[in-house]
C-alpha cells in the first residue's frame, strides 16, 4: 500500500509550468478565445488537469500591467467527493519565476472552488500561456482516482480592489466533471452487491458504496480470488474515514482473503480494471463493529473498569491502553489471573511500559496472570499483539499510586 507519494517533488505550480508545452491538450470555450485546459495523465484517462491562459489576449498591455490580484472560479464533484482544491500561479518575470495562490478555499455544499493570487505586480507578456490553475492532487489519490475540475471564471483586480477583467466560461466545450459523471456508480442496497466486473473485457472503472447506518466502524472482508493486476495499472482505493480523508490503495492479491477496517459507518471504494485476466474484487461480509475492535490506535484509560484489553482477540488484533494519574511518582498496576495470550512459539505478547520507556518488558503465555508490576513514572502502556485466534488478552484489576522504591 502506498500512501501520499509526490509524484515529481516539484510543486504542482513548478511543474506544470514546465510540462505546458508537452501535455495534452482540450479546449474549453470562454469568451472569444480559448482557455487551454491541459491534463497531465498517468495513463490515459487518469490524472490532474491544468488550465492555462495568456492575460495579454485578453486585456492590454496597460492592463496586465496593472493587475495585483487574481481570482479563479471552478466546480468539481471532486470537490464534493474527495475535498479536493485547486491552486493557481502565474509568470512575474520568466519562466523560472512563478507565484503560487496563497488562499484557496471550497464549499462541499455549493461544490464550488475559489482560488486567490494576492500580491501581485503586474502580469508579464511572454508570448505565450502566462496564467495557469491546477487541481492540487499531486498525492497518488490521483493516479487511482481520476480527479478533474470544470473551470468557470477568472476576475483580475486593480490595486485599488477595482475589477479590471472577468473571463468566464462556459461547460459546453469541455466539461471537467465528465468523467466523473462517466464512471459506473454502485449504491449497493446489499452485500452480494459489492461485487465488481470479473475478467473485463473493456476498462472498468467503478465507485462503490455500502452504509450500515448508525455504526462506529465497518469490518470488510473481500473472497479470496480478489485480485487486480498492478502492471496493469489497476488497483482497488477503499477510503478508510467517513470524509475520505485518509485511504489505502490495493494492488495484485492485496486484498484477497482480508479484513479492512473503516471508521464510521459507511463504505467507500474505488476499482480500475484494464486485464481481461483479472479477477476484481467480491466483499464476502460487512460487519458493523466499535472503534474498539479495529486494529490499532491507543485507546486512553479513566479508570480501572475500563483497563482491560478486548477478549478473545481475532488474529492480527493489536492496539495499546494508557493509564496516566497526574503527577504519581510511579504506579503499582495488578493484573487478573485470566491475563493471557495463546502459546504459538512466542509471537503474541503483552508489551507494558512507562512513558519514556524506562520501563518496558514484553510478557508471553500466562506470565502476566496475576501480577502486580511497579511502573516509574505518572503513564503505564499495555499494548497487546495477537497472532492467533482466540487470546484472552489482559484485565487489569487494580492500579493505584506508589514509590519507585516499593
Amino acid at each position: 500500500m502506498k500512501k501520499g507519494r509526490i509524484i515529481s517533488g516539484m510543486s504542482a505550480a513548478a511543474l506544470a509550468a514546465s510540462m505546458l508545452s508537452m501535455l495534452p491538450m482540450a479546449t474549453f470555450a470562454i469568451g472569444t478565445k480559448p482557455l487551454n485546459v491541459y491534463t497531465y495523465y498517468e495513463d490515459e484517462d487518469n490524472g490532474d488537469t491544468y488550465c492555462s491562459l495568456n492575460t495579454y489576449d485578453y486585456m492590454t498591455a496597460e492592463q496586465n500591467k496593472a493587475v495585483t490580484k487574481i481570482k479563479a472560479y471552478a466546480s468539481s464533484e471532486y470537490a464534493k467527493e474527495f475535498g479536493v482544491t485547486i491552486e493557481a500561479c502565474t509568470l512575474v518575470d520568466d519562466y523560472s519565476d512563478w507565484v503560487d495562490s496563497t488562499n484557496y478555499s471550497y464549499s462541499a455544499d455549493q461544490n464550488e472552488i475559489v482560488v486567490e493570487l494576492d500580491g501581485l505586480s503586474g502580469l508579464y507578456d511572454n508570448g505565450e500561456d502566462n496564467f495557469s490553475i491546477s487541481n492540487s492532487g499531486w498525492t497518488n489519490l490521483s493516479s487511482y482516482v481520476p480527479l478533474t475540475i470544470s473551470y468557470d471564471k477568472v476576475e483580475f483586480y486593480a490595486e485599488n480592489g477595482s475589477l479590471i477583467k472577468s473571463i468566464d466560461g462556459s461547460d459546453t466545450a469541455y466539461n471537467g466533471n465528465a468523467l466523473y459523471n462517466s464512471i459506473k456508480k454502485v449504491d449497493a442496497d446489499s452485500v452480494e452487491k459489492l461485487e465488481s466486473v470479473h475478467s473485463p473485457t473493456e476498462k472498468y472503472d467503478a465507485f462503490y458504496r455500502y452504509s450500515i447506518p448508525g455504526a462506529e466502524a465497518l469490518a470488510v472482508t473481500f473472497s479470496d480470488d480478489t485480485y487486480v493486476d498492478e502492471d496493469s495499472d489497476e488497483s482497488i482505493t477503499v477510503f478508510t474515514r467517513k470524509n475520505k480523508s485518509d485511504w489505502d490503495h490495493y494492488y495484485n492479491g492485496g486484498l484477497a482473503g482480508k479484513t479492512v477496517y473503516i471508521y464510521g459507518d459507511t463504505l467507500d471504494m474505488f476499482v480500475r480494471l484494464r486485464n481481461s485476466n483479472s479477477y476484481g474484487f467480491k466483499v464476502t461480509k460487512v460487519e458493523a463493529i466499535s472503534e474498539e475492535d479495529i486494529p490499532g490506535g491507543t485507546v486512553d484509560v479513566d479508570n480501572v473498569d475500563q483497563f482491560e484489553s478486548k477478549h478473545n482477540m481475532p488474529a492480527g488484533y493489536y492496539k495499546t491502553y494508557c493509564y496516566t494519574k497526574q503527577g504519581a511518582e510511579a504506579l503499582k498496576i495488578t493484573f487478573s489471573d485470566q491475563t493471557s495470550m495463546i502459546d504459538d512459539d512466542y509471537e503474541s505478547c503483552i508489551a507494558v511500559y512507562s512513558d519514556d520507556y524506562d520501563y518496558y518488558q514484553s510478557f508471553y503465555n500466562d506470565d502476566l496472570a496475576g501480577k502486580t508490576l511497579i511502573i516509574p513514572g505518572d503513564t503505564v502502556s499495555v499494548q497487546v499483539n495477537n497472532y492467533t485466534e482466540g487470546s484472552y488478552g489482559f484485565k487489569v484489576t487494580s492500579i493505584e499510586e506508589a514509590s519507585e522504591d516499593d
